[in-house]
């Protein structure tokens, strides 16, 4: 299975300071196990970035 993957931050285009865009992906028909997999990746990546923001207004306050 072929999923798609960010470097890291910087893979996410910053436009200005109030949105953020990131490319839509197509996906094929995954198997329940791919499903489960993916779904880790992903809330592993939104747990990241919620620490990061986080962290980003602590330290700006």
């Amino acid at each position: 299975m072929d999923i798609p993957r960010w470097k890291d931050a910087r893979d996410i285009e910053m436009r200005d300071r109030s949105s953020i865009g990131i490319a839509n992906v197509e996906l094929p028909a995954l198997s329940e196990k791919e499903l489960v997999k993916l779904s880790d990746i992903v809330r592993i990546r939104l747990e990241r970035l919620d620490y990061l923001v986080r962290r980003h207004w602590a330290e700006q306050y």
